[in-house]
């Protein structure tokens, strides 16, 4: 029997998990979890079911949408509970709707040098290779940047979390 989800047809039982978790169907297999989490938080075992799949096999993939950030992950007691954060992607189209959908050239300055672990005096980079002096000068100013004597650059404490959270909302993980 056929149940529909989203875009997706899941025959119950009737996988064939050597087909089934192959390269070419891994982000079929992802889409369908997240999509299965957005529904309400589940367990690796319920949506296991779901798919007809063996849990463990399941719970492996869970475990790399985790580390790509698209879902989240709560342990109580024994279970694994996994849910979606729409709260997260709510915030992001918020920033992006009030500041735009691209980096300015000033901010991607900023992600260029967490990049580059440009992040205390002694991991300083030469401005040369980051860009001209006038990129950073708002930055110099709001002291998200400190310039040394020998004209290097490198982020403060503040710079390092303001490039992150740059990082996280505009820089897509999945490249």
């Amino acid at each position: 029997m056929c149940t529909q989800y989203y875009n997706f047809c899941v025959w119950k039982g009737e996988f064939d998990m050597g087909a089934l978790l192959n390269r070419e169907n891994e982000k079929m297999i992802d889409e369908l979890l997240v999509a299965f989490v957005k529904e309400e938080p589940r367990t690796a075992t319920e949506l296991a079911n779901i798919l007809g799949i063996n849990h463990v096999s399941v719970n492996k993939r869970l475990m790399k949408l985790i580390i790509a950030e698209k879902i989240k992950m709560k342990k109580i007691g024994r279970y694994k509970i996994f849910w979606y954060d729409f709260y997260s992607e709510f915030m992001k189209n918020v920033a992006k709707s009030m500041f735009g959908e691209e980096l300015s050239r000033e901010d991607l300055v900023l992600v260029n040098l967490l990049d580059r672990d440009a992040t205390s005096p002694d991991s300083a980079i030469p401005i040369r290779e980051i860009g001209d002096k006038d990129v950073f000068k708002r930055h110099v100013e709001e002291r998200r940047v400190s310039l040394t004597d020998d004209g290097k650059v490198y982020l403060t404490k503040i710079g390092v979390l303001i490039a992150r959270g740059l990082k996280d909302i505009w820089i897509d993980k999945s490249h």
